[in-house]
């Protein structure tokens, strides 16, 4: 691994972050088709499905001490071409966090040195591997989505939220 792939080879916590995060890019979205901007991850499929995978820093973070956690969504439009091409995981209809079904509680990993950074890389891959890109893959389309959030009962299987205000605009 070059140094420069190596959030270790950095004396800046923010900087070994900010690779880290390129790295789990390159390892395991990329090959998919997202789009990295900034920290979001974005896949727009052809049939109208979008994906986006963000890492979210703590609001109190500094250069010695920093928490994160990811945030996934699924997003669609009325239209199928996305209009909307730099949607934010908050415009999802729906999204998740590590949180209930993987670790019990909703997840913020605590960056403050190599260590805790090398556990969280080796959390967040398994994440990655055992839940979330899981969970995505499962929906191949727009339609499933749509059908997902029609059927009450789906709700109650995963960890996420409804997004009234998006399925409104969708439906009209």
């Amino acid at each position: 691994m070059d140094s420069k792939d190596d959030p270790i080879a950095y004396h800046d916590l923010n900087q070994k972050i900010k690779v880290l995060i390129r790295n789990i890019f390159e390892e395991y979205f990329k090959p998919l088709g997202f789009r990295q901007n900034g920290q979001n991850f974005r896949l727009y499929q052809e049939n109208g499905l979008c994906k986006i995978v963000n890492f979210q820093k703590y609001r109190y973070n500094h250069n010695k001490n920093c928490s994160l956690t990811v945030n996934i969504g699924l997003y669609f439009e009325k239209d199928m071409i996305i209009q909307n091409r730099n949607f934010y995981e908050s415009d999802c209809q729906i999204k998740m966090r590590p949180s209930h079904e993987y670790y019990g509680e909703e997840r913020w990993w605590p960056v403050n040195d190599d260590r805790s950074l090398e556990q969280f890389a080796h959390e967040i891959r398994s994440y990655f591997q055992n839940a979330a890109l899981p969970w995505l893959n499962q929906f191949e389309s727009r339609e499933d989505l749509i059908a997902e959030i029609l059927d009450g009962k789906s709700m109650e299987k995963y960890n996420y939220h409804l997004q009234n205000q998006g399925l409104e605009k969708s439906k009209e």
